[in-house]
């Protein structure tokens, strides 16, 4: 049962939730990062707008990598209102906010308020938390749904009801859509483990589990039904180079078991200590608080000594061992173990104590970010020297209040941390993204189409541009010659430096009409941020016309 401790004011801290709240939200308005995120958007937009449900598709021709739940999920939200950019960061950002309050409802339950409070303040406040906001990942809806799937498992292993079996098994069906069967992996263990190790043993293995299961292949069952209606009814269509594709197969086991063991069609590779590493700056600034408490509440637990909960502990040892193992390894992966992580760093926050070297680390740490944010800004000439400083000034103003308070020590440490990273998601969203954005050419060539009225081809893929022009894009065949094609008092065309060596190869005339700015803007190194050396890491895309 959780603690009885008196409830102190939350009040202050409920502030401090809503600004970090909105810091976050500032990446609603930020232009869409290349990458996988413009993918996405572009396949829920073109549900959208063609209200096909069933299939997805992506330049044209059938795709298959994610199931469907996000794209659902996104088109519903523009049906509400529209499909922007903003839309679609939105529909992510409503499941961190429902992944706020299942981490809440969670901690509190088992650990009582002061836990809950620390806890969403953490994990709201953890640094690749707030890049997500911005950079939309699937994880950010898995995030939300596996912790709410642990939380009425457990729920439904003390009470029984069937109440809390169905909001289990629906959310567990929810992140089987969103990413596969996988995701199934952390609850299980989690749910499991939590019976056993409160003597729930008789309650494990019953005839409920059956129904649960029956249940949970009812859910999951539009999803299948969708993938055998445009792959497996169709063993001509070509996917990943291959024929006689099935579409069932694909999301039962290579989507992402085959990633896993390098057996699928989407490969990898990696190593052991990859996440340890990752997890270091991904949940910054509590990372060391987290592995602290993750070693101190493990050793209890293999000491036989009893815990309030250990859901959170398996939840999170089991999914963060195969993502170890896998042969394929991104940092983002990490975020549906935040919810666990920031459960484990405030029992032990609240609860514990760490050392006063600790907590020394995480102060400099904190010093060391302002340092390497206040400096970014002024080295690689991010923003104007004023805005440094007013950054400056306002952060040591909020940090002098914090120490001023009178406040418990424990209590201000959060506060210091979490508004540090108030600070690092305004830099974010408002300093460093749209300095950046200015080399996505896909989103500065959709700028200057929108305003021609003459037509738009694109002979060099790009999602942003896809998803920022406002007509309909010709994809040119670039093992053609252009000219045929195209008449050069209506196209404008989008092109790299290799499409215009195949046009100088082929002979073909043309005409350059912009030269933009471009950079793989997901994949930035010191070199491009530094003034000095950016010219040789940045390239060009082309806007031509052919004559």
């Amino acid at each position: 049962m959780p603690n009885s401790n008196k409830v102190r004011d939350h009040r202050p801290t409920r502030v401090l939730l809503g600004l970090i709240i909105i810091a976050n939200a500032l990446g609603i308005f930020c232009p869409l990062l290349m990458g996988d995120s413009a993918l996405y958007a572009n396949i829920s937009r073109d549900m959208y707008l063609s209200g096909d449900l069933l299939n997805l598709y992506v330049n044209g021709t059938d795709w298959l990598d994610k199931p469907h739940f996000q794209y659902w999920w996104t088109a519903l939200i523009m049906h509400v209102f529209g499909p922007h950019d903003w839309v679609f960061k939105l529909a992510s950002f409503l499941f961190y906010l429902i992944s706020l309050r299942y981490c809440f409802v969670f901690a509190k339950r088992h650990y009582g308020k002061e836990v809950a409070m620390t806890a969403i303040i953490i994990l709201a406040s953890a640094m690749h938390v707030i890049i997500s906001n911005s950079d939309v990942r699937a994880e950010t809806l898995l995030m939300a749904m596996i912790i709410a799937a642990v939380h009425h498992g457990v729920r439904w292993i003390r009470e029984e009801t069937w109440s809390q079996m169905i909001w289990a098994v629906l959310w567990s069906a929810l992140a089987i859509l969103t990413k596969g069967l996988f995701v199934l992996i952390p609850v299980v263990f989690g749910v499991f483990v939590f019976a056993w190790h409160q003597g729930y043993h008789k309650r494990v293995l019953n005839w409920r589990k059956l129904v649960a299961l029956a249940l949970l292949v009812i859910f999951i069952s539009p999803e299948l039904w969708c993938l055998y209606q445009q792959f497996d009814l169709h063993p001509e269509k070509l996917v990943y180079g291959e024929r006689n594709v099935s579409g069932v197969w694909f999301f039962i086991w290579e989507s992402q078991f085959g990633r896993f063991f390098n057996t699928g069609p989407i490969t990898g590779s990696g190593y052991p200590l990859f996440f340890v590493q990752v997890m270091l700056w991904a949940f910054a600034p509590w990372s060391l608080f987290f592995y602290w408490a993750f070693a101190k509440m493990g050793w209890r637990m293999i000491t036989g000594r009893r815990l309030m909960e250990v859901a959170s502990l398996a939840g999170f040892i089991s999914m963060f061992v195969v993502y170890s193992m896998s042969s394929f390894q991104l940092s983002h992966y990490l975020n549906i173990l935040f919810p666990f992580a920031a459960v484990i760093t405030a029992q032990q926050w609240i609860n514990g104590n760490y050392p006063v070297w600790l907590k020394r680390v995480f102060c400099a740490s904190l010093l060391m970010l302002y340092m390497v944010l206040i400096w970014g800004i002024i080295a690689f000439e991010l923003a104007p020297l004023w805005q440094a400083i007013v950054f400056g000034f306002v952060a040591l103003l909020a940090h002098g209040s914090i120490w001023q308070s009178g406040s418990l020590k424990k209590t201000k440490l959060l506060w210091h941390g979490s508004t540090a990273m108030i600070a690092f998601a305004i830099f974010l969203n408002l300093i460093f993204y749209p300095w950046l954005f200015q080399y996505q050419s896909g989103t500065t060539a959709a700028a200057i189409f929108n305003d021609h009225d003459q037509e738009i081809a694109q002979a060099r893929n790009s999602f942003l541009l896809e998803f920022y022009t406002d007509r309909e894009l010709l994809r040119i065949d670039t093992s053609m010659a252009f000219a045929p094609q195209l008449r050069s008092d209506e196209h404008l065309i989008y092109a790299d430096q290799h499409i215009l060596q195949k046009l100088d190869t082929r002979g073909e005339d043309y005409d350059i009409i912009d030269s933009l700015d471009h950079f793989h803007t997901t994949k930035v190194n010191i070199k491009f941020l530094k003034p000095q050396t950016r010219s040789g890491e940045a390239f060009h895309r082309y806007l031509i016309r052919m004559r």
